[in-house]
């Protein structure tokens, strides 16, 4: 295994995918990490390639979808990948979330953490409208369940990491998905915790859904 590659999801900056890179790096037990948001994986598309292979990849939400079907890593780990949802649904979940973490940063014991994501992820949508504008319809229309399992049919090593309380794709999306191409799918795990969790504690994710 050469490194570890860290695709994020939608409006997740660099600076909110290092603790993953990090995280992903120990778990794997290499030196070398490359981080991949959405915007960055379009537009180096060529460095993406040559990033994922023999590696250990790890996508986060739409992170799934940059992930080229030619691609040959060694480990292909899809945490919160989307299913197939009506626009209006994601925006009231995003709402949701965006209220949580509100809340979180007025109440709770980590009002600079939330702050500093709340931060980076307005930065990454104000730095890049359109290109984000331009996921929406990936974001309702793709399904990780189905990109896995044409993945997986080439033999790769693939492990589909669910959320049971994922605000936007929660697991009976998934299950209902993989009922149909469960045969094909390598790894379908459902742990503890919500769309961004992997964001906020990736040591504890990665240590439970490789070693547990």
């Amino acid at each position: 295994m050469k490194r570890a590659v860290v695709i994020g999801g939608y409006g997740e900056s660099e600076c909110q995918l290092e603790p993953i890179a990090e995280a992903a790096c120990e778990a794997f037990n290499v030196n070398d990490a490359a981080i991949f948001t959405l915007v960055n994986a379009d537009k180096n598309p060529n460095a993406l390639i040559k990033a994922v292979e023999d590696a250990a990849v790890n996508t986060h939400s739409l992170g799934v979808s940059k992930v080229p079907l030619t691609a040959n890593p060694e480990l292909l780990m899809v945490f919160n990948g989307p299913e197939p949802h009506r626009i209006g649904s994601l925006f009231l979940s995003a709402g949701q979330i965006a209220l949580k973490h509100a809340q979180h940063a007025i109440i709770g014991s980590n009002f600079t953490r939330n702050i500093t994501t709340a931060r980076d992820t307005l930065g990454q949508l104000a730095s890049h409208p359109l290109e984000h504008l331009s996921y929406i319809p990936g974001v309702a229309n793709f399904s990780s369940t189905r990109r896995v399992a044409r993945m997986a049919e080439s033999g790769l090593n693939v492990k589909l990491v669910a959320a049971e309380d994922d605000e936007f794709f929660a697991p009976l999306s998934y299950i209902s998905a993989a009922r149909k191409i469960l045969p094909r799918i390598v790894d379908l795990q459902i742990i503890p915790g919500n769309h961004t969790t992997l964001l906020r504690r990736p040591g504890e994710v990665f240590a439970r859904t490789l070693f547990q």
